[in-house]
């Protein structure tokens, strides 16, 4: 091709044409014929800059028209061209948008790192293009569907995430560091191992070691940890021998190192609850005490938590102490230490907390392991791991469970007072409320749990004159209040009572009189 080179260089002109022909696709039976004659010219051209200008444009040339066999020609002959006295360090930028094009055009991964060329051309990027370019690659890889097999594939993507997770330091901005964290973590997903969990585990342990800056992907590790232990659980059908008990134990020790290298409490309180279970699961008891323990012990740094994700801190902490309080209801007690030494621990941790500021969540904790006490005096618990006996098993209706259970209702009660007493008179308006509806949970919970006798309803009367008086609102009022009509109804048509309780008519009479009270105030209770 000949061109008139004082008004338009030949490069020039064949750039102008490869913009034309990605846009204009010529017949299918010419596409190729027609890259060999105008590339066989380009490939000429001594000049690096004129060079690559024209093959940024015709890189998209092959990668939409022809086949991966013209694009891996393509970038085996930008290679040739920038490696010449390491000029590829001046086209950075040129050169990226020549991986992102080839990135941007193929729907199978596969296809792209089946071109021999595509290695060492991501080979020539360095600096802060390099981070970009494998931002770009993890995206490109995200955006695929299925999973990888193949060990090639998964070494290299694994060096591209590295590179990714490197350029975070302690400047990056919050959203980078998420949006690394995810694409690391979604790269992680589609690493497939079939059956093989050992070489699952194997490769979580290198992907902790390798992205040690990034939280979310610890945790994201840890939440892959309990599902291998799920899947040995599944396919063992619960009966572990030594191995495979061996196996999951060193699951949950991944666990256990990897939680605590994390900064954000919340995510770590989180990961021991549900690494907890796992351990329970697959009958490991003593690394679900482990855990369980690891986690009331960070429950005393929560008032000092950064907020993070949803909800306040407050409410956050009155979160983990329910679920941990849930778990501990199918958690079996200890021979030495007694059948509720984790929940004594959770207690004392509760009431230790130490706010910056007067709030209700040691009173709402309170009532939450008040309730949990309840669950916890039933002959049969609610739920149980399989093949793990709790407390109703092991310990009910003995004098050490008996007395146990007595004093730390009655240490709960007098904390809860203790808690009252201290809030009662705070002269902020938002506390107060607080209390108010701390106060109604624990009467409802107390008409749920409670035997009563006049002793209980003097209890019931006193917290719901409580909290009726701070005026907290009226959606949790009247649901209180339903809640007592609907108790009274219950008692009044009650035939199951036993004959010492119906012939006592004036204890009924006086409960009754009592209860049918707080339904009947209604007009005087407007909040």
């Amino acid at each position: 091709m000949e061109s008139d080179a004082e008004v338009y260089s030949k490069m020039e002109l064949y750039r102008t044409l490869g913009i034309t022909l990605v846009l204009a696709v010529p017949p299918k039976a010419d596409r190729t014929s027609i890259l060999k004659e105008i590339w066989s010219d380009v490939i000429l051209e001594d000049d690096t800059e004129k060079f690559v200008r024209v093959a940024e444009v015709y890189i998209e040339y092959p990668v939409k028209h022809c086949t991966r066999t013209e694009t891996n020609m393509l970038l085996g002959d930008i290679i040739k061209h920038v490696q010449v006295d390491r000029k590829y360090l001046d086209y950075q930028p040129q050169l990226q948008s020549i991986m992102q094009k080839v990135l941007g055009n193929y729907e199978d991964f596969g296809d792209v790192f089946a071109m021999d060329n595509f290695l060492p051309f991501m080979d020539i990027f360095r600096g802060e293009t390099e981070v970009e370019v494998s931002k770009s690659i993890l995206r490109s890889f995200s955006r695929h569907q299925g999973v990888v097999t193949d060990p090639i594939i998964i070494s290299t993507m694994f060096t591209v995430a590295k590179t990714a997770h490197d350029s975070v330091s302690a400047l990056s901005f919050d959203d980078e560091v998420r949006q690394i964290s995810g694409l690391i973590n979604r790269f992680i997903d589609r690493m497939s191992f079939s059956d093989n969990l050992d070489k699952r585990l194997n490769f979580y342990v290198e992907c902790r070691r390798a992205f040690a800056n990034l939280d979310a992907v610890k945790g994201h590790l840890v939440l892959g940890a309990c599902d291998i232990a799920g899947r040995t659980h599944k396919l063992v059908n619960g009966k572990h021998n030594s191995k495979t008990s061996a196996f999951v134990r060193a699951v949950i020790s991944f666990c256990f190192i990897t939680i605590p290298s994390m900064e954000d409490i919340f995510l770590r309180l989180h990961l021991y609850n549900l690494s907890a279970q796992m351990a329970l699961l697959n009958q490991s008891l003593p690394q679900a005490d482990s855990l369980i323990k690891g986690a009331i012990t960070l429950i005393q740094e929560v008032p000092a938590a950064k907020k993070t994700g949803g909800g306040s801190v407050e409410e956050r902490a009155i979160g983990i102490v329910r679920q941990f309080g849930a778990l501990l209801i199918a958690v079996p007690g200890h021979p030495e230490y007694g059948p509720f030494y984790l929940l004594k621990g959770l207690l004392k941790v509760v009431s230790d907390l130490q706010w910056d500021h007067p709030n209700a969540v040691k009173f709402e904790c309170y009532v939450s392991i008040l309730t949990l006490l309840a669950a916890a005096a039933q002959e049969t618990l609610p739920y149980h791991f399989p093949k793990v006996d709790a407390n109703d098993v092991l310990y009910y209706g003995t004098e050490e469970f008996n007395a146990d259970l007595s004093d730390m209702i009655e240490e709960t009660l007098k904390l809860i007072q203790t808690e009252v007493e201290a809030l009662a008179d705070y002269p902020d308006t938002l506390v107060q409320k607080k209390l108010a509806h701390a106060c109604l949970l624990l009467v409802n919970s107390a008409l749920a749990y409670i035997k009563l006798s006049p002793k209980a309803v003097a209890f019931i009367d006193k917290f719901y004159l409580l909290g009726k008086e701070k005026k907290v609102g009226g959606t949790v009022l009247k649901a209180t209040r339903s809640y007592l009509k609907w108790k009274i109804e219950h008692l009044s048509k009650k035939t199951d009572a036993t004959p010492e309780q119906l012939e006592n008519k004036p204890y009924m009479e006086d409960l009754l009189k009592k209860m049918r009270s707080y339904a009947t105030r209604k007009a005087k209770d407007e909040s």
